[in-house]
């Protein structure tokens, strides 16, 4: 849809107080409004924004995992763990970078 085209229908989709706000994240994550979101979701013209957001905290929750261990030298599995937490930070970066990469090929 054009952004001359003007929205003139409504549609009204009952959920819960915990739900609207999990879709708000959602649609603050993917950079656009609750609107746009759900439409853009009921039309698959974009993945759900679902997954960065999942991966973003889970890169955050990683990296104070890895601090923690980098703090206890005693540990036995300690060098293993460390790389096996980076490996997957640096997966999720490149996938959000990926992510970020394709909005700007597919935007119009």
């Amino acid at each position: 849809m054009s952004k001359t085209t003007r929205r003139t229908e409504t549609i009204e989709v009952q959920c819960t107080a915990e739900q609207k706000a999990q879709i708000r994240q959602y649609a603050v994550g993917a950079g656009t409004s609750m609107s746009t979101y759900l439409l853009d979701c009921a039309l698959k013209r974009r993945r759900q924004a679902e997954g960065p957001l999942i991966n973003l905290l889970l890169y955050q929750r990683l990296g104070e995992l890895g601090e923690i261990l980098e703090s206890h030298p005693q540990s036995r599995k300690r060098q293993a763990l460390l790389e096996l937490i980076w490996e997957v930070r640096r997966e999720i970066a490149l996938r959000r970078i990926g992510d970020a990469a394709e909005k700007v090929v597919l935007t119009p």
